[in-house]
């Protein structure tokens, strides 16, 4: 019993033990782009005295303050398209003062450190356009457009004589690299010193290149499309590239169309076709040494896998059996999750099942459903995008496009448990994406995120946070319990907190927010204790406390109901053996909190 109780105790190690709220950090007219560097969040803002300007935040309304004022007066630079890298932050903004209005920024963080890049006194130099921009082989490389050379791969080492053309890949006005790069953020992929991208040299098309941040070292990979068509598909966006062992794969295609497997080391020699069986591969995944991802053939589109060699590059299991009508993959986006050292995603065997959660060795025996959804509700198509609470691992899914429930995936005994249905039938969660394209933004064990729940009034947006229990599952009340936010966005973890962006309380202004009021993480007493547990769990008479290792240190302990209201609070001169009767105790949840030296740690305890 003891045993059993440890190992659930390491996996739980919070709880929502008091409500938490929302704070208002500072009111504005507008915000967006919250990108943290170092011990500050930096975003783009105005107020009703200053226009769109770069702005700071430690996390306090004192400590929110204005950067540096880039265009100096009312009408502002309007900082955009804010992007972290070598350990300072890259961004566009306008200068009027300047006879080249907008330009390259990048700041450290303090105003005397926010300085433009572009070379002012070139007039030919307009910056703008979409922007991507990645960190490589200690560079920042990006796309900038001039009137002289169009939209090209430019190169900065943050400084104003470190920024410069890398290359003029299609020469002259015309766009080497296509209008869409900056759109899909995975058209680019960095392995090792090398960056990958998609470019078009007004000759051979849109193939793929590569730069190590050197003139000398950017080039072609190769023409795989010979001649001017396009060996690249764009539109496959993070589908289309994936890596093993510092090789890259990717999906291209022949004159006649057939998108096929290739994997490249940076040459065109090491550039090799892998199959031509494999027709549209997607969303790969590195697993147990090789490269997982979808693909369509003659069998229908279906899970495969390469180990980098044409006769290891196989499917995995036709999973949907039949033709190529019968895919085991029906929403295109499906993808693959690495979860307790499985891959698990979403698949259909045709009528017998459905749309279901599967999971894979990355065999074929050992491919294989991993819950049969039965009853009122049955899986949808969409992807599962889960995330973790401690050893215990959670995912959205629904019955159809529009339900969303909360579930929670035991990997031993392959169940799924309901923890909650927050949009009964009607609406799903709409998640607060940040800049990384995380929906989930857990902190001291909780999760934070946004969703819609039609059951109170209004049709808007609230903010949530879970523990991964039902109890622990709550929508953060709005005034008069009316959700009054139309949207939420950029959610943060910041400092040990969540912060976002919305326009909370029906406000016509978007401000900055923060979540407060989340529990205290354990290992603030675990610095003390190394481990505290409770048992038996559940108790009926007696209740045990353990400390590892004991000390002789003044131990106050309170248990508390779900209501807040303290039943017992006792002081012990040690950590010796403590036992607490609890047979005075009715049935039900309570929270036995421990405090030492002024850290705090809460556990529930369940009493027969």
């Amino acid at each position: 019993m003891k045993k059993i109780y440890l190992t659930i105790l390491c996996a739980t190690s919070f709880v929502l033990v008091s409500q938490p709220s929302i704070e208002l950090v500072k009111q504005f007219k507008s915000i967006a782009l919250l990108t943290q560097l170092n011990d500050k969040l930096i975003f783009s803002a105005s107020t009703t005295s200053i226009d769109n300007e770069l702005w700071q935040s430690d996390g306090t309304t004192a400590g929110t303050t204005l950067l540096k004022d880039i265009n100096v007066g009312t009408s502002g630079s309007s900082p955009s398209l804010l992007k972290k890298a070598l350990g300072k932050v890259f961004f566009y903004a306008s200068d009027p003062s300047i006879s080249v209005n907008r330009g390259l920024y990048v700041t450290d963080g303090t105003s005397a450190g926010t300085i433009r890049l572009a070379n002012a006194t070139n007039s030919n130099t307009v910056f703008g356009g979409s922007f991507n921009g990645v960190e490589c082989n200690g560079k920042f490389i990006y796309e900038a457009h001039t009137t002289a050379e169009g939209i090209e791969m430019w190169v900065t080492d943050g400084t104003v004589s470190g920024t410069q053309l890398l290359k003029d890949i299609n020469p002259g006005p015309a766009n080497g690299i296509p209008v869409f790069f900056g759109l899909s953020q995975n058209i680019v992929t960095v392995i090792g010193t090398k960056l990958y991208f998609l470019a078009n040299d007004g000759v051979n098309g849109e193939e793929l290149w590569v730069t190590d941040g050197t003139i000398a070292g950017t080039h072609m990979v190769k023409d795989i499309n010979v001649g001017s068509g396009n060996g690249i598909n764009h539109g496959s966006g993070e589908a289309t590239f994936g890596e093993l062992f510092g090789e890259l794969y990717f999906n291209a295609k022949d004159a006649s169309g057939n998108q096929y497997l290739y994997k490249t080391d940076g040459t065109s020699a090491g550039t090799v076709l892998l199959s031509t069986t494999a027709k549209i591969p997607s969303y790969f995944k590195k697993y147990s040494n090789k490269l997982y991802f979808f693909a369509s053939s003659n069998l229908g589109r279906e899970l495969w896998s390469t180990d980098g060699t044409v006769t290891g590059t196989q499917m995995v299991k036709d999973i949907n059996v039949g033709g190529s009508t019968s895919s085991c993959i029906v929403y295109m986006s499906t993808k693959l999750h690495d979860i307790d050292g499985k891959l698990y995603f979403k698949a259909s065997n045709g009528s017998a099942n459905g749309v279901e959660l599967w999971k894979t060795d990355g065999t074929n025996a050992g491919t294989t459903m991993a819950f049969d959804y039965t009853g009122d509700w049955n899986s949808s198509y969409y992807d599962i995008d889960p995330f973790q609470i401690g050893s215990d691992y959670y995912y959205w899914d629904g019955q159809n496009t529009f339900d969303r429930v909360l579930l929670k995936l035991n990997v031993t005994t392959n169940t799924v448990t309901v923890v909650k249905d927050i949009t009964t039938g009607t609406r799903k969660p709409t998640f607060a994406f940040n800049s990384t394209g995380e929906s989930f933004h857990t902190v001291l064990g909780v999760n934070c995120f946004s969703a819609i729940d039609t059951s109170f009034a209004g049709s808007d947006k609230d903010v949530w946070v879970t523990d991964g229990t039902t109890l622990g599952t709550q929508r953060l009340s709005y005034s008069g319990d009316v959700n009054t936010s139309t949207w939420i966005e950029d959610m943060q973890v910041f400092n040990s907190e969540v912060f976002f962006i919305s326009d909370y309380l029906g406000s016509s202004q978007n401000s900055l927010y923060k979540i407060s009021g989340l529990p205290v993480s354990l290992n603030d007493i675990h610095n003390q204790f190394n481990l505290f547990s409770v048992y038996p769990n559940p108790a009926k008479e007696i209740l045990n406390i353990k400390f590892n290792p004991e000390k002789n240190d003044p131990i106050q302990i309170t248990i508390t109901n779900l209501l807040g209201e303290i039943i017992s609070s006792n002081t012990f001169e040690d950590n010796k053996n403590i036992t607490i009767n609890t047979s005075q105790l009715n049935s039900g949840v309570y929270f036995v909190t421990v405090e030492n030296k002024g850290a705090k740690s809460t556990q529930k305890i369940v009493i027969e």
